[in-house]
C-alpha cells in the first residue's frame, strides 16, 4: 500500500521560515530545509520550494506593496488550516481576475485569503509577495538541502539548477526520481 503524505499546512512553511531568519549557521538552515522539504506532499513540492526560496512562480499580483501593507490589518484567523495547496490556488485565482475593477476585485481576493491566515502565515505571505522574505535561503543552501533531502550529490543539484534556471523543479524532479530525475535537465 503506498503512503500518502498529508499536505502540509502554510504554517510550517511560515515556521521553518522564521527558523531560518534565526539562525545564520548554514549547516542548520540546512537541516531545517531537508526535514521541510522531506515533509512536502509531490503536489506542493515546487511551490513550497519556491516559497522557502523567497521566489512567488507566476509572476506579479496587479496589487501594489501599499495595498499589501494596508492588508496587513485584516484580522488572522486563530487556527491554521491553510496548506500550501490552498494557498497557491487562492493566489492563482487573485492573479487571474482581470476586467472592470479587477483590482478592488483582487483586493478583496487577497483579504479573504489574509483571513484564513494565522498571524505568521500572514506575514509569510505578504513578505513573499513584497519580495521581503530575508531568511537566508539562498540558492547555495537550497542545493545543499536538496540533495540532502533526495540523497543525491551536491554538485548535481547544482548542476541541473544551473541548467534549469529556477530551483522548484529541480527540486521536484530530484524529490519525486532522484538522479534520474535530474537527467531533464
Amino acid at each position: 500500500r503506498l503512503h500518502r503524505k498529508r499536505a502540509m499546512n502554510l504554517r510550517t512553511l511560515a515556521d521553518v521560515s522564521l527558523a531560518l531568519a534565526a539562525t545564520r549557521s548554514r549547516t542548520e538552515k540546512t537541516r531545517l530545509l531537508v526535514e521541510c522539504l522531506r515533509g512536502l506532499a509531490p503536489e506542493e513540492r515546487e511551490t513550497g520550494v519556491a516559497w522557502l526560496a523567497g521566489v512567488m512562480p507566476g509572476g506579479k499580483f496587479g496589487l501594489g506593496p501599499a495595498t499589501i501593507y494596508a492588508l496587513r490589518a485584516v484580522p488572522p484567523a486563530e487556527a491554521a488550516t491553510l496548506t500550501i495547496a490552498d494557498a497557491a490556488r487562492q493566489l492563482d485565482a487573485l492573479r487571474a481576475i482581470r476586467g472592470p475593477g479587477a483590482a478592488k476585485r483582487r483586493e478583496e481576493a487577497l483579504a479573504v485569503l489574509l483571513a484564513a491566515a494565522t498571524a505568521p502565515e500572514q506575514r509569510f505571505l505578504s513578505g513573499l509577495m513584497l519580495g521581503e522574505l530575508c531568511q537566508g535561503a539562498l540558492e547555495g543552501v537550497m542545493a545543499d538541502a536538496i540533495a540532502a533531502a533526495a540523497a543525491l550529490p551536491a554538485d548535481e543539484v547544482r548542476r541541473a539548477m544551473m541548467l534549469a534556471g529556477a530551483v522548484a523543479p529541480v527540486a521536484r524532479a530530484a524529490l519525486e526520481s532522484g538522479a534520474e530525475g535530474l537527467v531533464q535537465f
